[in-house]
């Protein structure tokens, strides 16, 4: 890991009800080489309006994100 590549984790305010009126979507990620990378992939959909929180597994290649119901539009995204 490149020790330039660090990437500062964005946090987000999210209420109760926000989880409770929401979807799970889970993405594959392909290109993710280290922890900065999925950081960044995290906070690039922590910065989608409507998403409420997400996880990303390095290891599976996976991000699992919480939104809105009915915000997103898998063919426009």
């Amino acid at each position: 890991m490149d020790e330039n590549c660090y990437v500062e984790p964005i946090y987000k305010t999210t209420s109760l009800d926000q989880f409770r009126n929401a979807e799970v979507a889970t993405l594959a990620v392909s290109g993710m080489g280290c922890e900065n990378c999925a950081t960044r992939v995290r906070n690039s959909l922590l910065e989608l309006e409507g998403v409420h929180g997400v996880d990303v597994f390095l290891n599976m290649a996976l991000a699992e994100f919480v939104m809105k119901a009915r915000s997103f539009h898998p063919m426009r995204c």
